[in-house]
């Protein structure tokens, strides 16, 4: 069978269109199309034989001939995921929850001091409060991210919640300065008494690990043109592998004395950290790569062109099912994922499952407690 002068495009061709293609008649035009609107777009070979009255062979044959790309408007069409905006929702109420029962009482009860009220510990607590009201706006921010199918406001949103991050830095770097001068020329035993204090302790690196994941996202609002820097890979790539250890043992060591509330944004971190490695266990990117694509409406349209270039390219000249996964294994071979990569996906996801397992531990030692004091 020759080639034809134009492809036929599979995936929108109509009734009229698949007629021209070699053996196929109207009955199985009607077919095809059927299979398209109750399945969704042909891929490959292997799809098209799906539909009944089409061999494996003849689609292999037909291949050739057949432009597989999707339509660009559906390949960047953007998924609801409610899911994901209910744990933002969630962590939100938490934050809030966490604020008015902890923080805003310990403010109120300072400043009822008629005495030694010491000005580093307002500015401190102030501190925290400002990260938790940020932190707030972020997380609504981000439900209406993941919970609206509108790509241009879910952008809007995206890029908003980035800049609202602009001030997260700023209150952590207050938060970071208070710190130091209190340990620095205030406490008993200056920087030797933060060994002893792990909360502090805990919050100053949580500063640390926060002010080094936020940064490259902020960069960008300055210089777009830094989108495809190596250097901001590696720094917020690092912020996750250092941090997120040091995190899960932090909030380890204090399980003890951690409220209800706070297990939600624990076990919501733990949540976080396990999706965030084991994507990058399985694509080899970075997270940061990954927004930054999802930010730049140009990307996922450049991304979506060349996938659809790639899928007709291989379909032409490897029909056969079988020879595009040796294909896939000789690139893979070839182009194995950066060893580093992956050892920060087994960090990550470790950490991760450290932070679910603490939750899980608090809560059974909760319902034991509980249990024991309902029968005595």
């Amino acid at each position: 069978m020759t080639t034809m002068a134009k492809r036929i495009k599979i995936n929108t061709a109509s009734v009229e269109d698949l007629l021209s293609l070699y053996d196929i008649g109207e009955v199985l035009a009607q077919r095809i199309i059927h299979y398209r609107e109750q399945n969704g777009y042909f891929l490959s070979a292997d799809d098209l034989a799906k539909v009944k009255g089409v061999k494996k062979e003849l689609a292999e044959i037909l291949s050739a001939n057949i432009d597989w790309q999707i339509p660009t408007q559906e390949t960047t069409a953007v998924p609801r995921e409610i899911s994901t905006a209910m744990l933002s929702l969630i962590v939100a109420g938490a934050l809030i929850f966490q604020a008015a029962q902890k923080l805003i009482p310990d403010i109120q009860q300072i400043l009822a001091q008629t005495e030694d009220i010491h000005w580093v510990a307002i500015w401190i607590y102030f501190s925290l409060l400002a990260i938790i009201i940020v932190q707030v706006v972020v997380q609504l921010l981000w439900a209406v991210t993941y919970s609206t199918t509108r790509k241009g406001l879910k952008q809007k949103a995206d890029l908003l919640a980035t800049r609202v991050l602009l001030l997260q830095i700023i209150t952590i770097l207050s938060l970071a300065l208070a710190n130091s001068i209190y340990y620095q020329f205030y406490a008993p035993n200056r920087w030797y008494s933060l060994m002893s204090n792990y909360g502090a302790l805990i919050a100053i690196l949580g500063v640390i690990f926060l002010g080094l994941f936020y940064m490259p996202y902020i960069v960008l609002l300055w210089n777009p043109y830094l989108l495809t820097s190596p250097k901001l890979h590696r720094i917020h790539d690092f912020s996750l592998i250092i941090g997120s250890p040091v995190y899960a043992l932090g909030i380890w060591a204090l399980r003890a004395t951690a409220q209800w509330w706070e297990f939600l944004l624990y076990a919501f971190t733990g949540i976080m950290f396990l999706l965030s490695g084991i994507y990058i266990l399985r694509t080899g990117k970075s997270l940061f790569q990954q927004t930054v694509e999802f930010v730049d409406e140009s990307s996922i349209t450049s991304r979506a062109d060349s996938l659809n270039f790639w899928r007709t390219w291989i379909n032409q000249k490897l029909p056969n099912s079988q020879d595009q996964i040796q294909l896939k294994q000789a690139l893979d071979e070839m182009y194995k994922p950066s060893p580093i990569r992956t050892v920060s996906g087994v960090i990550i996801v470790g950490a991760g499952g450290w932070l679910l397992l603490t939750v899980i531990d608090a809560v059974i030692q909760w319902f034991i407690q509980n249990w024991l004091s309902s029968l005595f």
